[in-house]
């Protein structure tokens, strides 16, 4: 019903705008002019999405490329960091046609390109002065299980029998594949004849450990409570498991992969790193934005930040947002094609909401069969909530309102004042006069 509402009072709002303006919006949208050699005047990307990975980045592009003057490249991600791609380059290569002339505006995103750090940010507002940045965060007490989830799904291989790239970043001292015992048991699932693995076989090998289920799995794995520290069980049944599974981000590797993700300070965040230095942790997506702010970039001007878990309720405030900023007028959205703003890849709902994808339905039903699909299952740890909630109280106070999060329902404690300033010492009184001679 609020959204409803809400829709009614945009639209109004902005056929009021395009009647007054329509001949002016390509004087009031977000454009970065580049005369390209061969092509003539392009418009630079109005805004940059600098990833952070499984927080709702595709559901973000799917949402707002639904409108008619809104582009994306062909390619889905874009490297746009000007140190890599010169900004010359980059709207050459991968502009869809946006021009400064025209009713178009365009965007790029990225993962991982929040683990550049401010200087990004520098460099985007030297190259692109226009241009804004969008942020599109979720639940750091849920964020690694996502992960966790997606890696068991997609890039799971037999050790011994894969030809797959080695993506371990940690070894033990052997090489998986001369670790590797034969199979008690025939592999399961689709792609038994091929490499790929399926969680069920992970659950078979690990459950003479005692592990009860993925989500048991899962908290062992990432035991953050008990400052990653394994006990002499836990790390037996990890060996064996990594000399026979091959899975992304090293899951079954040294609990090394487990502290990386260990909340860290604001200092220690905000320490100076190298470019390529990974900077892994949970709870500090605040940090990454904060970073931005202090080089330059101003909420609500070219800078907005958007909670994953907040589309169904928030959905059409969010686009309005969006459409402000990038300085084009919301009106011709096709509000039925986005389906009440539901999850673009729903675990819970078989399949996509935009596209019927039957791989993701697959997916969503193997998730749903291994209880894997519930996120208030997933277990919980009192490190990732304590983080959880500081950054919730960091949101609070950089954009104004909270995150829909668990954390964020208990209350923020009030910042302390400011120390008083010490009043200023009272002036001597003057020495009385001297008697006359």
């Amino acid at each position: 019903a609020r959204n409803s509402l809400a829709m009614l009072r945009v639209g109004s709002l902005y056929l009021a705008f395009w009647l007054v303006h329509a001949r002016g919006v390509a004087a009031g949208k977000r454009c970065d002019v580049f005369n390209v050699p061969g092509k003539g005047p392009m418009c630079g990307p109005a805004a940059f999405v600098p990833a952070f990975g499984k927080c709702g980045t595709n559901a973000f592009k799917a949402y707002t490329e639904l409108h008619p003057h809104v582009k994306w490249p062909h390619q889905s991600e874009v490297n746009f960091d000007p140190a890599d791609t010169p900004a010359m380059d980059l709207v050459r290569l991968h502009n869809p046609g946006v021009r400064p002339d025209d009713a178009h505006v365009w965007m790029v995103k990225h993962p991982s390109m929040e683990a550049r750090g401010p200087g990004l940010a520098a460099r985007l507002l030297q190259h692109y002065p226009s241009a804004a940045v969008f942020f599109v965060t979720c639940d750091p007490e849920t964020l690694l299980f996502r992960w966790y989830r997606h890696y068991m799904e997609r890039t799971l291989f037999y050790c011994f029998r894969t030809t797959a790239t080695d993506t371990h970043y940690y070894h033990y001292p052997e090489p998986c594949d001369t670790l590797s015992p034969a199979l008690p048991f025939e592999p399961s699932g689709p792609h038994a004849p091929e490499d790929a693995a399926t969680p069920r076989d992970v659950l078979r090998m690990a459950k003479g450990w005692g592990v009860r289920s993925l989500l048991d799995l899962y908290a062992r794995i990432y035991n953050f409570d008990a400052g990653c520290k394994r006990p002499a069980a836990d790390v037996e049944m990890f060996r064996s498991l990594w000399s026979i599974f091959n899975v992304g981000m090293d899951l079954f590797g040294p609990a090394k992969r487990c502290e990386e993700w260990l909340p860290k300070s604001p200092a220690e965040w905000n320490r100076p790193r190298t470019q390529d230095e990974k900077n892994n942790s949970l709870g500090n997506h605040d940090q990454v934005v904060a970073g931005y702010v202090r080089e330059g970039f101003e909420v609500s001007r070219n800078l907005e930040v958007f909670f994953m878990e907040a589309w169904q309720e928030e959905g059409v405030h969010y686009l309005e947002r969006i459409h402000r900023v990038l300085g084009i007028p919301l009106l011709g959205y096709p509000w039925v094609q986005a389906h009440g703003f539901t999850p673009i890849y729903s675990i819970t709902s078989v399949g996509n909401t935009i596209q019927n994808n039957q791989e993701v339905a697959g997916v969503a039903e193997e998730l749903q069969q291994l209880a894997l699909d519930d996120l208030t299952k997933v277990p919980r740890s009192e490190v990732l909530f304590r983080a959880a909630h500081r950054e919730c109280c960091a949101w609070k106070q950089m954009i104004g309102h909270l995150p829909p999060w668990r954390a964020c329902q208990s209350p923020c404690m009030p910042s302390p004042p400011p120390p008083a300033t010490p009043a200023p010492p009272p002036s001597p009184s003057p020495p009385p006069p001297l008697p006359p001679p």
